[in-house]
């Protein structure tokens, strides 16, 4: 495969995987290790109770699954944590796509200052 082709392969891949935010609140004990810097999470092997939101960037689509053993008031609580946790994680995504816009008109302003390639200036060689 071409290097340009590896390039737009990695670049498909990775717009795939940013285009779903997803956020689960899993209730049960999770396997925890590492360091503060790496932690290594595994899933609760015997879960209580699961909240999912996913949510597609480009279509706006938000789906929201939650276990029917957590609809109960008793886990109002819970509820009300996974969606401040998916209102925070849809705002850090809001303010990366602000910088990236930010960065990319930037770069854009740079590009429009260089000289025409097809051009030289005078004095080059």
């Amino acid at each position: 495969m071409a290097e340009g082709s590896h390039f737009w392969q990695a670049l498909s891949d990775t717009i795939q995987r940013v285009v779903n935010l997803r956020i689960v609140t899993l209730v049960g004990d999770a396997q925890v290790s590492g360091t503060i810097e790496s932690l290594q999470i595994s899933a609760p092997a015997n879960s209580s109770g699961t909240l999912v939101t996913d949510i597609n960037l480009a279509a706006g689509d938000v789906t929201t699954i939650i276990s029917e053993k957590l609809l109960g008031q008793e886990d109002a609580d819970l509820r009300a944590l996974h969606q401040a946790a998916v209102t925070q994680a849809q705002q850090i995504v809001a303010r990366n796509v602000d910088i990236l816009v930010s960065i990319v008109k930037q770069i854009g302003d740079q590009i429009k200052v260089l000289p025409d390639p097809s051009h030289p200036t005078a004095g080059s060689s």
